[in-house]
């Protein structure tokens, strides 16, 4: 037998910003990095498609995300809660 090590998922937290189709909601997750250079700290936003299957969340709510199966080219996360 082989000692499998498990990957841990990554979760994400972001919040609604739009319903895009049934059963799909864009998240923004918002991160902030420090410049290599100059050392200054700046906003660094990205939308993820995330697989709502209850239909439960609307823009402007938080959510909490986590990698899942690929359902299409771009949607391959799905949502944990609140």
């Amino acid at each position: 037998m082989k000692n499998e090590v498990k990957k841990k998922k990554q979760i994400f937290s972001g919040k609604v910003v739009k319903i895009s189709s049934e059963k799909t909601i864009a998240v923004e997750v918002v991160s902030y990095r420090m410049h290599p250079k100059y050392q200054k700290k700046f906003k660094d936003t990205k939308r993820y498609l995330v697989h709502d299957e209850k239909k439960r969340f609307g823009v402007g709510e938080n959510v909490t995300f986590s990698v899942g199966k690929p359902r299409s080219k771009r949607k391959c996360f799905e949502v944990i809660e609140r």
